[in-house]
């Protein structure tokens, strides 16, 4: 599904399910990637950076459990660029990156 091109309620929807695969592991990527996303997510969620309750959120989100703690320095850094962007906007563009990963819409098994 290309997000860009469905209704902003089915994007909404497709950001949920999708921001849940990438929280459970499900998506691979890069340590640089998931800053990026994780700054979107908190952008969506919360608005513009504010320390104290961005790493409240980051604290419950157990994003790939023991990485978030190695994280949330630059996922605040980066948050901080996101300044006054909307929230859809900041929906599109994670949504944006998590359709370019390689997994993207597969399911993997360990065999």
């Amino acid at each position: 599904v290309n997000p860009m091109t469905v209704t902003e309620s089915t994007r909404a929807q497709l950001y949920w399910q999708v921001k849940r695969d990438f929280m459970d592991g499900r998506l691979p990527c890069t340590a640089e990637t998931a800053i990026q996303l994780s700054a979107y997510m908190a952008q969506v969620e919360l608005g513009d950076w504010e320390q104290t309750q961005l790493m409240e959120y980051l604290s419950q989100l157990a994003l790939h459990k023991k990485d978030l703690l190695r994280l949330q320095d630059s996922i605040s850094v980066t948050h901080q660029t996101l300044r006054g962007m909307s929230c859809q906007d900041a929906r599109s563009e994670f949504l944006k990156i998590m359709t370019s990963l390689e997994f993207y819409g597969m399911i993997l098994f360990n065999v």
